[in-house]
């Protein structure tokens, strides 16, 4: 129920439901650090620290002028840390590789690592099926991980921050592949043009 709330707080809503999802994630992993040892409570302590790394972040890119400019390296140590607890199950860390990459590209902190980041989803996730040619086709049980096209666009985008758009239009061909009406395909295709 609180990993439901995280979610729906995370990026709704006005400064007031952040904060108090930044409360609620900070409160969950204080209450899962006695269990983070075991099998069961090591997912969920990786989740609630996940999620506060995630909401600091998106209060920080949502009110930067409101909340300081410490949040930003926090969110930053925060995803580094749960990233590296998660390296031996890659698949469940998967988000937060994304979102970390993501953070890193996105706010020209180190553009190469966060590709690199990218990367590693890419690499964790393929190979996916692709998308069939007609939209009526598509089968939520047998699509591709959305992350995994969201991982190419992400890693075009940071490679068009390098003036290397010849290296990012293959990454949008694969985004396109798996799911062509994903919008940011199209809208960093046009930029390319």
């Amino acid at each position: 129920l609180l990993h439901l709330m995280l979610r729906n707080r995370r990026d709704h809503g006005g400064r007031s439901a952040r904060e108090s999802g930044l409360a609620l994630a900070d409160k969950a992993r204080q209450l899962l650090e006695p269990q983070r040892h075991t099998a069961e409570g090591a997912a969920r302590w990786f989740e609630a620290r996940y999620s506060l790394a995630y909401l600091r972040y998106r209060s920080w890119f949502y009110d930067a002028d409101l909340v300081g400019q410490d949040w930003l390296p926090q969110a930053r140590k925060e995803f580094a840390e749960c990233i590296v607890d998660r390296a031996a199950d890659k698949v469940q860390g998967v988000d937060a590789m994304l979102d970390y990459g993501m953070l890193l590209v996105r706010e020209d902190i180190d553009v190469n690592e966060g590709i690199r980041w990218l990367s590693e989803v890419i690499q964790t996730l393929e190979p996916q099926p692709r998308a069939p040619a007609d939209e009526d086709d598509w089968r939520p049980d047998t699509a591709p991980d959305p992350a995994l096209a969201l991982a190419y666009v992400y890693r075009a985008h940071a490679l068009c921050m390098q003036d290397q758009n010849d290296r990012a239009i293959p990454d949008l061909d694969a985004a396109a592949a798996l799911n062509p009406w994903f919008p940011a395909v199209w809208y960093w295709r046009a930029t390319i043009e």
